[in-house]
């Protein structure tokens, strides 16, 4: 997946104000650290970070969780982030159904870079 997809044309100066809102006082080395890199927001251990499409339509988006245990917890929400409902699942070109709630688990050991 491209930075364009996930950041949805996010600008770098977005991307920063984003980070600063979730991670507040921090020191300058880790400010760098983040300018010098692809990541458009870093998720913060054990918070559920609420993002929202870029859309004029209803509003709408995900709620994720980054687990300190391991694994993300990812839902789909419309109107408001508290109205989670069931949204399509497909993973691997396989249909799974309409799932309200995911687990994102540890990754198997990871193969050649073609294959993520």
């Amino acid at each position: 997946m491209s930075k364009t997809c996930i950041s949805n044309n996010m600008n770098n100066r977005d991307s920063q104000s984003i980070y600063e809102a979730y991670h507040g006082d921090h020191d300058k080395k880790e400010d760098q650290e983040h300018k010098d890199s692809n990541e458009d927001l870093l998720l913060p251990a054990d918070k559920k970070i609420v993002l929202k499409a870029d859309t004029k339509d209803t509003p709408r988006g995900l709620i994720v969780t980054w687990k300190s245990s391991g694994g993300y917890d990812v839902a789909y929400w419309y109107e408001t982030p508290d109205n989670v409902v069931p949204a399509e699942l497909k993973g691997d070109g396989k249909d799974f159904g309409d799932i309200k709630k995911v687990f994102l688990g540890f990754h198997p050991e990871l193969g050649d870079k073609e294959d993520y």
